[in-house]
């Protein structure tokens, strides 16, 4: 199935909200105020620091050359398209990312197939993953247990490496962070339309492969002989400016392990009862097939390894 790119970039605000639990806490008709789609400032041609985004007709052109099918902008611009007022009150070191209907999936490995469409609303996504610093002020106050494995290079065990990206942690340790700060873990739509926008691009930074500079990865010497600090390569960097999906370390996400299937829906779109969760992105560990922003691996939620870490999303009403 070939998908399309369709988005209709608003204002964030509004709706409902996640509780410290995880659970939804109903604000319908609150007082949550409106952020205006400003993006981090970025190499990739979208808005600039403190520039709000421009609002698209529904039938416009987004990928070059890829008009929108009339069903995708009937569902864009209807009820039943992407809601763009999701994001909420900007939040420090996250992003805004629009609401699209977008093609997810990949042609390289049996478990990104079939490609299919996915509506997704605005969320808010962290620019950087978690690091080390910031997961233990929560452990400091008891809100989340220690991380640490059986394995080697686990930051979390090593202080003076506050800006590394926290590993060595289960997904539910994640998930007790991410609900510290008032957040949750992305589904593996948001994460990977995140890393694709808007032009579905091989890799998080366009379609050039990853060499040495670019990423970190097992991709010749690029100076890190493990992982290395957050933001260390400026040219791994979305569209967005959103930093390392494609390499440092790979991200639990809030989607289980269920297969795709070739029917269009609505993120999330995981609805099997599967045991274990996916992980996305590249790692230190991994190469170029790794850094693709369609490849995805299934893991026990048990797993604390050294090459897997996270980052956190936000979005009013949760999902």
């Amino acid at each position: 199935m070939t998908g399309c790119w369709l988005f209709v970039v608003g204002s964030c605000g509004g709706g409902t909200s996640v509780g410290p639990d995880g659970a939804l806490i109903d604000a319908a008709g609150g007082d949550a105020s409106a952020a205006d789609g400003t993006t981090a400032s970025q190499d990739g041609g979208g808005p600039l620091d403190g520039a709000p985004a421009e609002a698209a007709p529904a039938d416009a052109l987004v990928a070059e050359g890829q008009p929108a099918t009339e069903a995708g902008g009937a569902r864009d611009a209807g009820p039943d398209g992407p809601d763009q007022s999701r994001c909420g009150t900007p939040i420090e070191g996250m992003v805004c990312i629009p609401g699209a209907i977008f093609p997810i999936g990949g042609t390289v490995n049996a478990n990104e197939m079939p490609i299919h469409d996915v509506t997704i609303n605005a969320f808010q996504l962290d620019l950087h993953e978690v690091t080390v610093a910031e997961f233990a002020a929560c452990v400091a106050v008891g809100a989340c247990a220690i991380a640490g494995g059986p394995t080697t290079l686990c930051d979390s065990d090593d202080p003076t490496r506050g800006n590394y990206p926290v590993n060595c942690l289960s997904w539910d340790i994640a998930r007790m962070y991410c609900s510290w700060k008032q957040k949750r873990l992305p589904t593996q739509e948001e994460w990977e339309y995140a890393a694709r926008r808007p032009d579905g691009r091989e890799y998080p930074w366009g379609n050039d492969p990853p060499d040495a500079t670019r990423a970190n990865l097992s991709v010749g010497q690029d100076g890190f002989p493990d992982l290395a600090p957050v933001g260390s390569f400026p040219g791994d960097r979305t569209y967005d400016g959103v930093l390392d999906m494609g390499g440092n370390v790979a991200e639990w996400t809030f989607s289980t392990g269920c297969p795709y299937t070739a029917d269009a829906c609505r993120n999330p779109c995981s609805t099997c009862a599967s045991a274990d969760w996916v992980v996305r992105g590249g790692a230190w560990t991994g190469g170029a097939l790794d850094a693709r922003a369609a490849a995805r691996r299934i893991a026990h939620p048990a797993d604390r390894v050294n090459n897997v870490g996270f980052r956190c999303a936000f979005s009013t009403g949760f999902l």
